[in-house]
């Protein structure tokens, strides 16, 4: 039997609160399988991905301030899976390519965890 080996997840996280930024360098601390690339602010998140090419963006949001950024950000990088984070840690939107929104309103470490692996990961995990 071969064992499957689980995609490396590369992430930069954005205009993310040092206590949010916190809460995520934790959780992907404790799995292997995910790696933060860099930490920027929104006026450099252009530049940012094309430097640090990662597969996922954790987007800190004030209401609906944040949507420009995320329409730039799906534009540009349509394939990018972004995940939206309110400011205060309550609420999380993943966007996946070719995909709706998943909305979750109460977020813990096991959501976001959920929410920074890709779905095949996910699956190979038994984190559903």
């Amino acid at each position: 039997m071969r064992a499957r080996r689980l995609a490396h997840t590369r992430i930069l996280t954005v205009n993310l609160p040092r206590l949010l930024n916190d809460v995520i360098s934790g959780i992907v601390s404790g799995h292997p399988g995910l790696e933060i690339v860099g930490d920027t602010e929104a006026e450099h998140v252009i530049d940012a991905i094309a430097f640090t090419q990662p597969n996922v963006v954790a987007l800190g949001v004030a209401g609906p301030q944040g949507e420009p950024l995320l329409a730039l950000l799906r534009a540009r990088h349509p394939l990018l899976r972004v995940v939206t984070i309110d400011l205060e840690g309550q609420r999380a939107t993943a966007y996946e390519p070719r995909a709706a929104p998943r909305v979750v309103s109460e977020i813990s470490p096991h959501t976001l965890l959920e929410m920074l692996l890709n779905p095949m990961q996910s699956d190979l995990r038994g984190l559903s």
